[in-house]
């Protein structure tokens, strides 16, 4: 049997449809890196990204790293206002 993977924001915490236009954030100590949504390499084996549900959120955590200074993020502890439940 298939393996379904679901997805959350770690901006806003909705849950990734079909049509989303989502994007993948990476960071590091060298920098932030930013790809539209890919499957397979959000599938992949010992990548880490944040996931992002649109332009919104992307651009709202790249605001927050640099007020940070480039600080490391890991996800799912980007946003304060993120829905618990």
């Amino acid at each position: 049997m298939a393996r379904v993977n679901t997805y959350r924001c770690d901006g806003c915490g909705v849950l990734k449809g079909a049509a989303n236009e989502w994007w993948m954030v990476g960071t590091g100590t060298a920098g932030m890196e930013i790809w539209r949504w890919s499957d397979d390499r959000a599938q992949g084996a010992g990548e880490r990204f944040l996931h992002m549900c649109g332009r919104e959120c992307v651009q709202k955590f790249i605001e927050r790293w640099m007020g940070e200074q480039g600080g490391q993020h890991e996800p799912g502890n980007y946003s304060d206002d993120r829905p618990t439940a």
